[in-house]
């Protein structure tokens, strides 16, 4: 006999493996100070307790991350030279590896 996981099940321990990662990180207080979310049911967020919520907030996090990422590109082709405008794609992976904690 052979347990599968079903599709729900998988994403909650997927989830619950982030929540893990993103302890002590101050992912939970950056929510909470943007009003995103609650103070209490941000710990929520780290348990995977409610599959929904979690997900929405690490959309939410994405979103803003790539929105963050497009605003320094913009800010760095306004403010750069003609002639040293790399593409975006190049912007990033020259930044992924002078920054550690950037990624695309």
């Amino acid at each position: 006999m052979l347990l599968m996981l079903g599709g729900l099940h998988t994403e909650m321990a997927a989830l619950k493996a982030l929540g893990d990662l993103l302890n002590g990180s101050g992912w939970t207080s950056a929510l909470v100070n943007a009003n995103v979310i609650t103070d209490g049911r941000a710990d929520a967020l780290l348990h995977a307790s409610y599959v929904t919520r979690t997900r929405r907030a690490h959309h939410v996090t994405a979103c803003s991350l790539y929105i963050f990422q497009k605003r320094a590109y913009v800010h760095l082709v306004d403010n750069g030279s003609a002639g040293d405008r790399p593409d975006f794609e190049e912007w990033c992976a020259s930044q992924a590896n002078v920054h550690r904690m950037f990624q695309c």
